[in-house]
């Protein structure tokens, strides 16, 4: 019974370590492969073994930038369903056949930009909106402080000027008064 039980025990662990070595190598081992001067295409075929698709996050795909893997491994570790490069076995496309519809201008240069020019366009794209935005929202506050600050002074101005108009009633009557002798009453508009 303990021979089996210890039998056990050491399949179970046997086990374990083989999963472990069959673990996924992760953007940590991706990065110790390159450094160790793999070539592409053994990564490749690493990640292919795995089958999974990674979801890298910026931090990420700056940290495998950064490691100096190749923005097609990294591609590869994002969509290992897409061939990178045609197979060898892939017929050739008939000459007579009709060509296919040109792409359009901004498809190929969003192509041409690769993987880290696609993610800072976007991040580009997002700041001009954001900045956008923020301008707009500045134009809004400026204009509401000016309309404020505007409805302010007229209102000081009003009360001034019936100040002032209050005033000159009460020196009009007193001239009127020292000149003629009898108090005239105030003419108010």
């Amino acid at each position: 019974m303990t021979s089996r039980f210890s039998c056990a025990i050491c399949v179970l662990v046997a086990q374990g370590f083989l999963f472990a070595q069959a673990e996924l190598m992760g953007v940590d081992g991706v990065i110790a492969l390159v450094q160790a001067n793999m070539s592409e295409a053994f990564v490749m075929k690493r990640l292919k073994k795995e089958g999974k698709v990674y979801n890298l996050s910026a931090a990420e795909l700056l940290k495998l930038q950064k490691a100096g893997v190749s923005e097609k491994i990294i591609e590869f570790m994002m969509e290992p369903e897409e061939p990178s490069a045609p197979a060898a076995t892939t017929p050739k496309p008939d000459p007579v056949a009709a060509a296919p519809a040109a792409e359009p201008a901004g498809e190929k240069k969003e192509a041409k930009r690769g993987l880290f020019g696609r993610i800072g366009a976007g991040i580009e794209e997002r700041s001009r909106r954001f900045g956008q935005r923020t301008a707009e929202s500045a134009e809004r506050t400026a204009d509401k402080t000016a309309a404020s600050m505007e409805d302010k002074a007229n209102q000081k101005v009003d009360a001034t000027q019936a100040k002032v108009d209050q005033t000159v009633e009460t020196k009009v009557g007193v001239i009127e008064q020292k000149t003629t002798g009898t108090p005239q009453p105030s003419k108010r508009k």
